[in-house]
């Protein structure tokens, strides 16, 4: 991270003790991040006193996806962005990506026919997710754990661990 800036977060000046804020670049995406930590100390500049050891609370927080090594590249691009997506607490925006995930296994195990549901209905049929899931998923609660359960690679649930 490289520090651009400092702020002291005070309308009125700062003060002894104030906090301080910092914008951050990323070394690597080059994206901006805001670390709170440090406090104003008396004759010295904010950017003295701020680092990013003293940092409290990052903006964002720490995005954490997940690898999906035997799912083919764009369904497991887009269910390690619903994971990223539910750590930032993007509700939303994950529960979007998990459907995105799930149509794009239906498609590649060529379940084209009928209604998320139905097309949910029959990935479990194939023995593609677990009951559970299926379960889950048609009581409206579709989760990041119902494409953890599916498996689209030459490796699907072995038959001795699909559980109900």
């Amino acid at each position: 991270m490289t520090l651009v800036h400092t702020q002291v977060l005070n309308p009125n000046g700062g003060r002894d003790g104030d906090p301080i804020a910092g914008l951050y670049t990323c070394d690597n995406c080059k994206w901006p991040n805001v670390g709170l930590g440090g406090n104003v100390t008396r004759n010295l500049p904010a950017a003295t006193v701020h680092s990013a050891a003293d940092i409290s609370v990052w903006y964002p927080e720490r995005a954490s996806g997940r690898d999906f090594p035997d799912v083919p590249a764009h369904i497991a691009s887009a269910a390690d962005e619903a994971y990223r997506c539910r750590s930032f607490n993007a509700l939303r925006a994950a529960v979007l990506m998990s459907r995105s995930v799930i149509e794009s296994t239906c498609k590649e195990k060529e379940i084209v026919k009928g209604n998320l549901a139905t097309k949910i209905d029959n990935l479990a049929e194939q023995g593609h997710i677990r009951a559970i899931i299926q379960a889950a998923a048609h009581e409206g609660s579709i989760s990041l754990t119902v494409f953890r359960r599916i498996s689209i690679s030459k490796f699907p649930i072995p038959a001795n661990d699909r559980r109900t």
